[in-house]
């Protein structure tokens, strides 16, 4: 083999490398990515095996190319193509040949295909090490997937019995006890699908300043789409962490779910990000009825109707006494924002009354507000009011606030 074609091998080979690690490292990320947005458990389990698979396949074909190109590149030595004299095949047939013998190198195999000179049995000899690496790797971590999934399913299957025992013990009706049934299978083995910050062990232990602004950044897009929120977070900021800090949370509601039942005490106010949750102010409290209004809450909008996304629901209990007026549940497995109006209320009776003075005046015209409205026989519940509604509210509170701040500081000058 002449010193040009060595040097050739060499360039050759050095390309085949980095278009492999690059390859690889493409893949992994890809695979990354597209596990991160499944959110079946044995689904991303799935596509994870097959990621192992395909990135071996990826290096195998890379072998291949090569151990292709070290035979036919070398023309002063016998190569493994003129030993079993391929010579005749064409060039998919040998690489399909060289494949073949890439695959063999990674897995207990046999095949016809054997170095005949030093450069291929060098070469041979690193794929075998290499090989035993990859292959150990990935049947330990298929093997890990799979224990991990068994694990996963044993705990369903597990829990799945107890509730069985359980049902068929306490003298359960039939009807109940199916969509219970139902609901455990086609519901609560979702429940992984949003994941909240009390699932998460590790955020008990972090810094309090990290976790105030975790805190901060989480909450406070949510808190300013009040009117009300938002007059106290234009005047003290301090105040508004606190509230992000220790009077809101996370939850997630599975599908039919309740969030809140009717006639109970109203002491939390809540956030919907999204469109999957349904407000009814029937007394029907039946699941196979609620699954039934789910779907025609649109054509039904005076006893059910769909919750807008982005805005506070039972926003009331922060400005009065409130009891629930309709029942709300998720019509699909989501995550809603929780507003502890008590804690609230806490943390303003603990503050200056010159800072949160608009949001007194603010609480005043909204109860009368609501006040008024049920006076005209309009029957409030606890959806959001529109816009058009708590506009001239929030103008009013606003220059009443403006001109309370003016006369203190007058005031204040004055007595200077």
């Amino acid at each position: 083999m002449t010193g040009t074609a060595v040097l050739r091998m060499m360039r050759l080979a050095r390309f085949v490398r980095i278009v492999r690690l690059f390859r690889l490292r493409h893949l992994r990320g890809v695979s990354k990515a597209l596990v991160s947005k499944l959110t079946s458990q044995s689904a991303s389990l799935g596509i994870e095996v097959l990621a192992h698979f395909i990135a071996v396949m990826f290096l195998n074909h890379f072998v291949a190319c090569a151990w292709f190109a070290i035979a036919a590149y070398n023309t002063d030595e016998t190569t493994w193509i003129r030993d079993g004299e391929f010579d005749r095949l064409t060039q998919m047939q040998c690489y399909v040949l060289a494949l073949h013998w890439s695959l063999t190198q990674f897995a207990p195999s046999t095949q016809n295909i054997a170095p005949s000179n030093t450069l291929e049995r060098t070469f041979a000899c690193v794929v075998v090490l290499v090989g035993l690496l990859v292959f150990s790797s990935v049947v330990s971590s298929i093997t890990g997937a799979i224990n991990q999934l068994r694990v996963t399913n044993m705990r369903a299957l597990s829990e799945e019995r107890k509730i069985r025992e359980f049902l068929t013990t306490r003298g359960i009706s039939v009807e109940l006890y199916g969509s219970i049934q139902a609901f455990f299978k086609h519901t609560y083995r979702k429940k992984h699908e949003w994941v909240c910050e009390s699932d998460i062990p590790f955020f008990d232990q972090i810094p309090q300043t990290m976790l105030i602004q975790m805190h901060t950044d989480m909450y406070t897009v949510k808190l300013i789409t009040s009117d009300g929120i938002r007059m106290l977070f234009s005047g003290y900021m301090p105040l508004m962490r606190q509230i992000c800090h220790t009077a809101m949370s996370e939850s997630s509601f599975l599908s039919g779910q309740d969030i809140f039942l009717q006639g109970a005490d109203a002491w939390t106010a809540f956030h919907v990000s999204e469109n999957h949750l349904v407000y009814d102010c029937s007394s029907s409290f039946t699941f196979n009825r609620r699954r039934s209004s789910a779907r025609a809450s649109a054509r039904t909008p005076g006893f059910r109707t769909r919750v807008r996304e982005n805005s506070w629901l039972t926003e009331m209990a922060l400005w009065c006494e409130w009891k629930h007026r309709g029942t709300a549940w998720a019509r699909a497995t989501t995550s809603v924002t929780k507003l502890d109006c008590r804690e609230v209320f806490a943390i303003c009776a603990n503050a200056d009354r010159t800072i949160i003075k608009g949001v007194r005046i603010f609480a005043i015209f909204y109860v009368d507000h609501i006040e008024r409205m049920e006076a005209d026989g309009l029957l409030m519940q606890d959806l959001p009011l529109s816009e058009e509604q708590t506009a001239p509210v929030f103008m009013r509170s606003k220059r009443l606030a403006r001109m309370a701040t003016t006369a203190l500081d007058m005031r204040m000058i004055g007595s200077a």
